[in-house]
């Protein structure tokens, strides 16, 4: 809800972990938006009611070790490419589907940031058929790719948790099976034109 409390949920976590706070190397934080890491700077995150500060700064004035942040995808990509790659590449595109969409690249070893700390952001994508349709991403929150992949897209469709219906696709409901398929025909688009 806030940064206070996310400050308390955070010391309560360490508190409870057992270990002693001059013994933390660090914290990464994932945020779900574009974030300055460089400065530690909220850009655009609208999913949380922050206005843009420098949360890096205001985190580090609660703990005794250095904090850094980046978006949340980033991290995962980041992740994944540490440890759950069996063989590392210097190369990996990272999707992640949840109640939003984002991605995240890796290049040449080094994650791609952009020079906005935006790249990445594919939520805002669009094609033709948008296009024709008058689907745009001005005055709007959510990207246009985003109002079609992500879970929260799929229940507005269909009016159920994304896991009931994708675990009633292919089970004989016509309705969940048209909005499933609609949903892998853009994505398999998406990913077809990003190679």
């Amino acid at each position: 809800a806030g940064f206070d409390q996310l400050v308390e949920a955070i010391k309560r976590a360490i508190s409870a972990s057992g270990v002693d706070e001059r013994l933390i190397m660090g914290m990464g934080i994932g945020i779900p938006g574009i974030v300055n890491s460089a400065t530690g700077e909220l850009l655009d995150v609208p999913a949380l009611p922050w206005a843009p500060v420098r949360f890096v700064n205001r985190m580090e004035e609660q703990f005794p070790f250095p904090v850094m942040i980046n978006n949340d995808v980033n991290f995962a990509a980041l992740g994944e490419w540490w440890l759950g790659c069996e063989s590392r590449f210097d190369h990996l595109f990272y999707l992640a589907i949840g109640s939003a969409v984002g991605s995240a690249i890796i290049a040449n070893g080094e994650l791609v940031e952009g020079g906005r700390f935006s790249a990445g952001e594919i939520n805002l994508l669009i094609d033709r058929e948008d296009v024709r349709l008058g689907r745009t991403n001005v005055n709007n929150p959510i990207g246009v790719f985003e109002q079609q992949i992500s879970g929260r897209a799929l229940e507005q469709r269909s009016h159920l948790p994304p896991e009931e219906l994708l675990g009633g696709y292919g089970k004989g409901n016509p309705d969940a099976d048209r909005i499933v398929d609609e949903f892998l025909f853009l994505l398999s688009v998406t990913l077809a034109n990003i190679n």
